[in-house]
């Protein structure tokens, strides 16, 4: 065996035992008494989201201080959007949350830095969703919190016909995504202005692939065989019953967090101050037009 294959070997082996290793206490994944996942459709519940984005995107460095203590984007408030967070039911306690964007007239999150990358996606047809606002309390429902999350988002996304996920995510978290959901970078490292620049690097997964996939690098042990049929094969009850319901947020919340909670609605690009006025039936500020 030459060096190069030795090399390839090894990294093989090592992926595997860091896949079973992270997976090590899969049953815990499995184990609906932890924790609840659904979507956002009441005022309470996006607070509770916006807050712990917050929390984390201000100690991460991301984002400054503001007197809310609430961090949203108007991209969470699009008809197609879904907050989706999961929770501990003995106490209602957020543990982790993610939403997913549906690429629209009004584009993703990411086409601000990377366009040409997600363009191209686009010009052959795909129909893409984003991954954004994605936060975690650290305590010991961290992961499978993130996992479930996953796993409801991927269901929607299928349901309405998304053939690729994207996500910029910092340099650091690249071995995860590619190595546990099976992401595949697309877009060189870059600064990303609306987080003080922090660097990012996108990253896809193919959905349409994705069942086939997940199986072929997961049936090689019980761990991960168990985790495959979670992530993209079993379909729970409460899964059934959240993507049944048509919900994400109300006219009157978005009036609240939009206009009378913190004003932003003004400062939203002219595309968006239409979009919204048009669905909710405002009238659009002359400041901003």
């Amino acid at each position: 065996m030459n060096s190069c294959s030795k090399e390839k070997s090894l990294k093989s082996k090592l992926c595997w035992e860091k896949r079973r290793f992270i997976l090590s206490k899969i049953p815990d994944l499995v184990n609906k008494n932890n924790f609840r996942v659904k979507f956002a459709s009441k005022r309470k519940e996006f607070l509770n989201v916006f807050s712990l984005v917050y929390d984390r995107y201000l100690k991460s460095g991301y984002i400054k201080p503001n007197e809310k203590k609430l961090f949203y984007t108007p991209y969470q408030a699009l008809p197609d959007s879904r907050v989706c967070f999961a929770y501990n039911p003995s106490d209602k306690r957020i543990l982790s949350t993610a939403t997913i964007v549906i690429d629209s007239e009004l584009g993703l999150p990411s086409d601000s830095i990377y366009k040409k990358e997600i363009d191209n996606l686009r010009s052959k047809g795909r129909k893409l969703a984003e991954i954004s606002c994605l936060a975690a309390k650290h305590d010991i429902h961290y992961r499978n919190g993130i996992f479930s999350i996953f796993r409801l988002i991927y269901r929607y996304a299928c349901q309405k016909g998304v053939t690729d996920f994207i996500i910029s995510i910092r340099p650091k978290h690249k071995k995860f995504y590619e190595e546990i959901l099976l992401f595949k970078q697309i877009g060189q490292e870059k600064p990303h202005k609306s987080y003080f620049n922090t660097l990012v690097v996108l990253e896809r997964l193919d959905l349409t692939v994705g069942y086939e996939y997940f199986y072929k690098i997961y049936n090689e042990f019980p761990e991960g065989k168990i985790f495959a049929d979670f992530f993209v094969h079993i379909d729970y009850l409460d899964d059934i019953l959240e993507l049944s319901k048509v919900r994400n947020m109300s006219a009157k919340d978005f009036w609240f967090f939009f206009m009378d909670y913190w004003t932003i609605f003004p400062s939203f690009p002219p595309q968006f101050q239409k979009f919204f006025s048009l669905k909710f039936d405002m009238i659009m500020c002359e400041e901003a037009a």
